[in-house]
């Protein structure tokens, strides 16, 4: 059975990123995709210290070849913007959501479900590290906007309002969260 043989699949991916990287080059797309598939097994192992600089790696390339607002850039940007928080690594990690969030905004505007869910997980981060005012913005901001745009009921704003009332909880201003509105 092959469930849960990550061993194998990093050196399946390993294999063919250091053969793509030969015969195609580096930035080829097919040789970042075999990156990120071994960063994602890395990832999933939860080796996150050896997943991050593979995850590097992959969003400088994706910057380069396609520019910073590209699609599969902001991805990467993302992937490693994550890796960052799973380590506990909240400064770099609140810096790579902050370009993610920017880039996103700048791209698709401040409204688009992408802008939003990287202003969500950089709200995460703030709260994390204990940043509560900008948590309190952040969530704020993101509430009102996923309400507006996805609705009170959709899974994500439903995510963003329970970690908005747990913050709010913790500020001691929990009538703000029972009142049905966003603004706190």
């Amino acid at each position: 059975e092959m469930k849960g043989n990550w061993e194998e699949a990093a050196q399946l991916h390993s294999k063919a990123w250091l053969l793509r990287k030969a015969k195609l080059g580096e930035a080829h797309s097919d040789t970042l995709c075999s990156l990120d598939g071994l960063a994602r097994v890395r990832t999933a192992k939860e080796e996150h210290s050896e997943a991050e600089p593979l995850l590097n790696e992959s969003w400088s390339l994706r910057k380069a070849a396609l520019g910073e607002t590209h699609p599969d850039t902001l991805t990467a940007l993302a992937a490693l913007a994550n890796c960052h928080y799973s380590q506990g690594h909240l400064a770099p990690a609140e810096k790579l959501f902050t370009e993610l969030y920017t880039s996103h905004k700048a791209a698709l505007g401040a409204s688009h479900p992408d802008a939003l869910s990287a202003m969500h997980s950089l709200a995460v981060t703030y709260h994390s590290a204990g940043n509560t005012e900008m948590a309190y913005a952040c969530y704020n901001e993101a509430l009102s906007k996923r309400w507006e745009v996805l609705g009170q009921a959709h899974p994500d704003s439903i995510a963003t309002m329970d970690l908005y009332e747990q913050l709010l909880k913790e500020m001691g201003m929990m009538e703000n969260a029972d009142d049905g509105t966003a603004e706190g």
